[in-house]
């Protein structure tokens, strides 16, 4: 974990900062791009990509700003594979 160079020892921050706004400790978050993060009781941060369908030329998706995402219906798409 890395220390706010103005804390003391035994001192925790008041939540995570990133990507300039500070969210409270204990909570969890999703970004523009769709990546999940959370923020520890100690003002850990972490983040990770969230599975996302891998477009091919059958498949073609339609994304939501939720992060979720919708097939486009196509005869020829007859599976898909996830990444992230």
């Amino acid at each position: 974990m890395i220390r706010h160079p103005e804390l003391k020892n035994g001192d925790f921050p008041e939540g995570c900062l990133h990507e300039g706004q500070l969210h409270p400790l204990n909570t969890q978050w999703k970004t523009k791009d769709c990546t999940g993060c959370s923020c520890n009781g100690k003002g850990a941060m972490t983040c990770c990509t969230m599975g996302r369908p891998r477009e091919t030329k059958h498949c073609k998706f339609r994304y939501h700003e939720d992060c979720s995402f919708d097939l486009i219906p196509n005869e020829e798409c007859t599976s898909f594979v996830m990444v992230g």
